[in-house]
């Protein structure tokens, strides 16, 4: 993993796997590319992201339940993203 993914994955890992809450063991938590590079043999370029909306830290079990479609990645790391936001409108106030 490339250390600014790694450091990436560290800023966001305090409250471990953003799914179920994991945070026993920081090596079992995993990055989870919400809009792969690929699709197929088909590159696919991501405009006007920024890295926080590309990614869930998942545990490894999580991982693979958003990767057979048992749990909607999608739709939490919208949450996660509004609940952020939320969180930063109410501090600065």
């Amino acid at each position: 993993m490339h250390n600014s993914k790694k450091n990436f994955k560290k800023r966001i890992a305090e409250n471990g796997c953003e799914s179920c809450g994991y945070k026993d063991y920081f090596e079992v938590l995993t990055l989870h590319h919400m809009y792969p590079k690929r699709k197929g043999h088909q590159i696919i370029q991501v405009q006007g992201k920024s890295r926080r909306e590309r990614y869930l830290l998942v545990c490894l079990n999580c991982h693979e339940l958003i990767e057979r479609g048992l749990i909607d990645g999608k739709k939490l790391l919208k949450e996660i993203l509004a609940t952020q936001t939320h969180g930063k409108t109410e501090k600065s106030q």
